[in-house]
């Protein structure tokens, strides 16, 4: 059985931040030692970590090695960016005790991923009529294709509305996340809606206050900031579109762009960074980003205001 220091493993993005309690775990290895050994692939002489993280990170805490396996040794086949996700989010889904957000999210990514891979059921069953919920039910030994429905719902509520995202968070159970997602939905007929501050900039009066209003303002400036829009839809990332990369040679380059109210909820959405190019959003509060940010609150300011 092959080890390795931990420190030697590279980790790349993963879709849950909070491990929940390693010491557990690292009390366990110690007392028992490690039962299931962490998955990895090796790439350019680099062995990159596709499941077991949490394994890992007891080890690292107890000073100790890792036990490893190579994917292709256990023919396991990690040929595709998708594929490699795929594997770290049914590991995390059906091994560890995550929250129903986190949970629901990593349901939907496979979901999506499969649907990407074989297309979209139209009623007919994989592989003829494409994939479907239930495919994705049977693929993680769920009873019922009501459970991916009901992940996909949680988890595309969330994204649309960071302060859902937030109270989402912070269930307990499946139960307490629908019931949060169904007050949210109920609609408030005495309430009058919520207004930012007045801009006056074209057609739009206030600031945005949501996501949606993000998305309406680059619709209205896009192509001045240099993007023609090919595609938006719900999935990760919301936009497709092309990028004006050398205006004096009229070269362009594909752009794949996630609209945040703020830069940060890309963080808190569990977003790939490595899925995506810009980030348009209102405010930009995510001052180490990775990722190309779109600030429309300063590039309004450049623009004609009529």
């Amino acid at each position: 059985m092959p080890f390795i220091d931990p420190n030697k493993i590279v980790i790349e993005n993963r879709l849950r931040e909070d491990l929940g309690d390693i010491d557990e775990l690292a009390r366990s290895i110690e007392e028992i030692g490690q039962l299931q050994p962490i998955i990895v692939k090796k790439e350019q002489k680099k062995l990159k970590l596709i499941a077991g993280q949490r394994r890992l990170e007891a080890c690292r805490k107890l000073g100790r090695e890792v036990w490893y396996v190579d994917a292709s040794d256990q023919g396991i086949i990690v040929d595709t960016p998708a594929k490699k996700r795929r594997i770290e989010l049914q590991e995390n889904i059906m091994r560890k005790q995550m929250n129903p957000l986190e949970k629901a999210i990593g349901i939907s990514e496979i979901d999506r991923l499969q649907k990407n891979e074989y297309g979209q059921s139209v009623g007919s069953r994989y592989p003829q009529g494409g994939w479907s919920y239930e495919d994705t039910a049977k693929m993680l030994g769920f009873k019922s294709k009501a459970s991916v429905g009901f992940a996909v719902k949680i988890a595309l509520a969330a994204d649309n509305n960071p302060e859902l995202a937030q109270k989402l968070a912070n269930a307990k159970t499946d139960q307490e996340a629908l019931k949060i997602v169904k007050r949210f939905e109920k609609p408030e007929v005495s309430q009058s809606p919520i207004y930012g501050p007045p801009i006056n900039f074209r057609d739009l009066r206030h600031e945005p206050t949501e996501e949606l209003g993000v998305v309406y303002l680059f619709g209205m400036v896009g192509r001045e900031l240099g993007f023609v829009v090919e595609a938006i839809g719900r999935g990760f990332p919301d936009c497709k579109a092309k990028y004006l990369q050398d205006p004096k040679k009229n070269r362009w380059s594909d752009a794949r762009i996630e609209f945040e109210y703020k830069a940060s909820n890309f963080k808190l959405h569990r977003h790939d960074s490595k899925q995506c190019d810009f980030i348009v959003c209102w405010e930009n509060d995510w001052l180490d980003c990775p990722i190309k940010i779109i600030e429309l609150k300063k590039e309004i300011m450049k623009l004609s205001p009529k």
